[in-house]
Parts: structure tokens; sequence; C-alpha cells
């Protein structure tokens, strides 16, 4: 493996970007590449090229599915946290809109005239029950 991983970066992604198939394209080049121009395939002992494959794309395969893992568990705490701030800012609406029932000490005549209010009114929305 080269010193520095990224090196060849720039020219890679301009070959990815010519390959209408994606990575399964620009992999079968590379592989095409191999094949007819190296002793990849029949150079080393039976097998040999396997293994090479084996030990080069399965500690990246599994360095992916961490980090795709880790991106999917924190999208989920984020979710998670909106939701919890959401529930509390609603909550904390609910709690500001609510107005306690006040209590009011009435005079006998002022809870004559609201009996009197309240019997009117309930006369006029149920006339047939005085």
């Amino acid at each position: 493996m080269a010193n520095d991983p990224e090196r060849f970066d720039s020219m890679l992604l301009a070959m990815a970007q010519q390959h209408e198939g994606g990575v399964k394209d620009l992999l079968q080049t590379i592989v095409s590449f191999l094949a007819r121009k190296t002793d990849f395939f029949t150079g080393g002992k039976e097998g040999e090229w396997e293994k090479v494959v084996k030990d080069t794309f399965y500690p990246y395969a599994a360095k992916a599915r961490e980090a795709s893992d880790k991106i999917k568990r924190e999208k989920e705490e984020e979710a998670k946290r909106l939701k919890e701030i959401q529930q509390k800012k609603e909550k904390e609406r609910l709690v500001q809109d609510f107005e306690p029932a006040k209590v009011v000490e009435l005079t006998d005549q002022e809870a004559d005239k609201l009996q009197a209010d309240l019997d009117k009114e309930k006369n006029s929305k149920y006339p047939l029950f005085p």
C-alpha cells in the first residue's frame, strides 16, 4: 500500500467519472487491467490472488460498515433529541396557554344576576326545558 492512500484520488475519481456504470464498471476496468497487463492472477500460488483481494477489500468493507453504522446511530440520536425538544416545547406551550380558573367571591346581588343570566341563556338554548 502506498504511503499516502489519497495520492491517487484525483486520478481514480477522474476514472470513476468516466464509468457510467459506477463503481462496478470501475472495478471491472481495474480487474481487466490486472488480467491483461500483469501477472496478478497467474504469478502467485494457486488461489493467492483471492487471498490478496479478501485481505484488501474486507478491512475496508468493515470500516465502511462501522462508519455507516455510526452515522446511522448519530442520525437516530439526533432525531430522538429533536423529538424530545419538540415535545418539551409543546408541553411548555400547553402550560403557558393554560389559565387556571379563578375563584371570585360574588355579592348576593352579583350571584342573583349571574344565575338569572345563566337561566336566560339556558332557556334560549333549550326552550322546551324550562
